[in-house]
């Protein structure tokens, strides 16, 4: 139980460096709720909450078209608007 020559002893890194468990959960809860109200802000996520479900579809129906027909421009499209991808991940 307590290693041996080469073992590390099986004790929590927390406890090790005196973190206590719920000091780093509580850090966890409070950066995803900033990331979270980065997005509510973001002038894109806005945009895009304000769409119907039929305009969203129809913007990922089109964009699958064109890169099936014309795989170069889509590539072109998508490097030379960064907020595309972006767009189209949250979509």
């Amino acid at each position: 139980g307590r290693g041996g020559p080469g073992m590390t002893p099986n004790v929590d890194s927390q406890k090790q460096v005196g973190i206590p468990s719920n000091q780093t959960s509580i850090q966890s809860n409070q950066n995803g709720l900033q990331n979270q109200s980065a997005l509510a802000n973001d002038p894109l996520t806005l945009h895009l909450a304000k769409m119907s479900r039929s305009q969203l579809i129809e913007i990922i129906s089109e964009l699958k078209g064109m890169a099936t027909h014309n795989k170069e421009m889509s590539r072109q499209l998508l490097l030379s608007r960064p907020q595309l991808p972006k767009a189209l991940f949250q979509v």
